[in-house]
């Protein structure tokens, strides 16, 4: 996907790979690593560990800084007030819980807050000409571990025999990642599950900043924090919520990432205190800090456990033939076991509609599976597909099955679609090495007729008071000679559309907001979207989707032409322009008149195909 700096609701994130896991620590007195596994021995403690910040390295790219800003622009619009521990938990259905872990735990933390290493230590003093910190966040590290092994050993000791006794995940220090081209390197994670460490079994983040913020937070830290929630988003597919924690200064926050909006909870004062009251708000920290290390994943931020990697779905029919799904984590050799095979790579955004899909098997058959994450104020995605099969629309997936997975977690349903394979990306078709080999005119042609496929589908649709919305490479595939627009979660009702009675049927009322307006014409894939909409049109028509479908065209033209445009090809560097800036040189470039596919990278092309870029353009 192009043009990260043109919306922060759709920047793409690309492969992610992580850490090397670092060694455990042991409980002997030699040089240690920064990894603690509070599974095994609890008594261990980090000394004399050399540490040096994983930190995230955005020096010396531009791009990653610009990826930054955008998304803490978008954090900070939906980041809400500050607010206190206790008020976050109750809103995450938690509060009773950790009233009554406040009855178990009470002083468990305070010899803790007393003891030297908080602050008798020289190197975590306040240095007053000097800022608190004058090793930087290596010190901060530092001071980290040694504490949190401390958390660890008191939490054993005073709470034996509890569900609190122990944290159930490994705290890593990402030094290391396996892609030396990855930059999304927060400076702790806690983990689940055991093996190599990597986003995929991030379970908390941890951030560590020397500077302290009293309420503002910059809006590039807020955009690391969004980089690093959108690194797990892109991984986890079962998950509710992100958490990241971070240490500034002296202070500990808790941010909560939802898929509309982002909570910030004070956790309390880390360190450096001389009075017994501080001690006491130290110890306080300890316990809420210990609280969120020991709650189970299917409690905190997932919608399972998954300690064990889930494997599938065990689809189940009511008696009311509706269709319920329960997540396993182990195959089960049974018809109505949904296993999870291959995964689709979509792009991830930081807010609003997600979606996971997977190759997958189903009573035998090969299907596609989608896990996606939309508005409760909409009708879900298979709504769309009944509309869209009542209508007769032609060149759309045949949905299989469908069910909710849950009904509500802050203004967003997670949902489950089966339906049927149909075939690989568009973009992925004309660029196959060999597919043709010196057969341009042939590809060519059969570009043309796929072409003239979707936009009958589209016609189709528009016709019944439906527009997708959302075409891009990725949403057109191509099976058996047959062209698929797929995807239609984006899709909203015209004003002509009829829907009364697809809502009733759904049992949604009169308030779901499904019809286009101008709160939301700024959706789908920038790369791919109309010149207007780039440049703030507010409302959307099928005029819009067919210059999509012209962007398509020419970028399956280009994969024909041996020159793939979504790569880093200085020469077709679409993906890093703003929207105004791919506008303008777009309308440039259709003003060439006869030799605007040579501007667009696409060579010379036969008649047929020019034929048709002409009457769409």
């Amino acid at each position: 996907m192009s043009n990260a700096a043109a919306n922060p609701e759709e920047l793409p994130i690309e492969d992610l790979h992580i850490h090397q896991t670092l060694t455990p620590s042991t409980s002997t007195g030699s040089q240690q690593s920064g990894l603690i596994d509070n599974t095994t021995a609890t008594s261990s403690r980090l000394r004399d560990t050399t540490v040096s910040t994983a930190g995230d390295a955005t020096e010396n790219i531009p791009e990653l800084e610009e990826r930054r800003r955008i998304i803490g622009k978008s954090v900070e619009s939906r980041l809400l007030k500050y607010d206190t521990f206790k008020f976050v938990m109750n809103k995450l259905q938690l509060g009773t819980q950790y009233r009554k872990y406040r009855d178990v735990s009470s002083d468990t933390f305070l010899d803790i807050a007393k003891r030297s290493l908080v602050f008798k230590q020289g190197k975590f003093k306040r240095a007053e000409s000097q800022g608190p910190y004058q090793n930087k966040e290596s010190a901060l590290l530092k001071h980290f571990i040694a504490i949190y092994q401390d958390i660890c050993d008191a939490a054993f000791q005073h709470l034996k025999g509890s569900c609190y006794e122990q944290s159930p995940y490994i705290f890593d220090i990402p030094q290391n990642f396996v892609d030396a081209d990855c930059n999304i390197r927060p400076d702790g994670v806690f983990c689940f599950g055991s093996g190599l460490r990597s986003f995929s079994t991030v379970h908390i983040l941890l951030e560590l900043n020397k500077t302290s913020y009293a309420e503002d937070i910059p809006r590039d830290v807020l955009g690391q924090l969004g980089d690093y929630a959108m690194a797990v988003w892109h991984e986890q597919p079962f998950r509710k919520f992100v958490p990241v924690i971070l240490l500034h200064g002296e202070e500990l926050d808790l941010f909560i990432f939802t898929r509309g909006k982002v909570y910030r909870a004070y956790i309390g004062q880390f360190g450096f205190t001389h009075t017994s009251e501080d001690e006491l708000d130290i110890a306080d920290t300890f316990e809420r800090l210990w609280f969120l290390l020991t709650l189970p994943t299917a409690q905190f931020g997932h919608l399972c456990n998954v300690n064990f990697r889930p494997s599938g779905f065990k689809i189940l029919p009511d008696s009311s033939n509706n269709t319920h799904v329960e997540i396993s984590t182990e195959y089960k050799n049974d018809c109505n076991f949904l296993r999870f095979e291959k995964r689709i790579q979509k792009s991830v955004h930081i807010f609003g509609r997600l979606a996971y899909i997977y190759r997958s098997s189903y009573q035998g058959k090969s299907v596609v599976a989608k896990i996606s994450w939309s508005p409760v104020d909409r009708l879900p995605e298979c709504a769309m597909y009944e509309a869209l099969k009542t209508a007769g629309v032609p060149g759309v997936p045949e949905v299989i099955d469908h069910s909710f997975i849950l009904d509500d977690f802050f203004g967003y349903r997670a949902e489950l679609l089966l339906m049927e394979d149909c075939g690989v990306p568009i973009g992925t078709y004309f660029a196959e090495p060999g597919r043709f080999i010196n057969c341009r005119s042939k590809r060519e042609v059969e570009l043309a007729e796929y072409t003239k496929q979707v936009t009958t589908s589209l016609v189709r649709a528009y016709d019944s008071g439906i527009l997708h919305r959302d075409i891009s490479y990725g949403n057109i595939t191509i099976k058996k000679k047959r062209a698929y627009l797929i995807d239609w979660g984006y899709a909203k009702f015209l004003p002509w559309a009829s829907t009364g009675d697809l809502t009733c049927r759904w049992g949604f009322g009169d308030d779901i907001v499904q019809h286009e307006d101008m709160n939301d014409s700024f959706i789908g894939t920038p790369l791919f979207m109309s010149v207007q909409i780039l440049l703030g049109a507010t409302e959307r028509s099928i005029m819009h989707d067919l210059e999509s479908l012209f962007m398509v065209v020419l970028h399956s033209l280009a994969s024909i032409n041996e020159l793939p445009p979504d790569s880093n090809n200085p020469n077709y560097g679409w993906k890093f322009l703003t929207n105004e800036m791919t506008a303008t040189l777009r309308l440039g470039c259709l003003c060439s008149a006869e030799k605007y596919l040579e501007k667009f990278g696409c060579g010379n092309c036969g008649e047929v195909i020019k034929t048709i870029t002409d009457a769409i353009c």
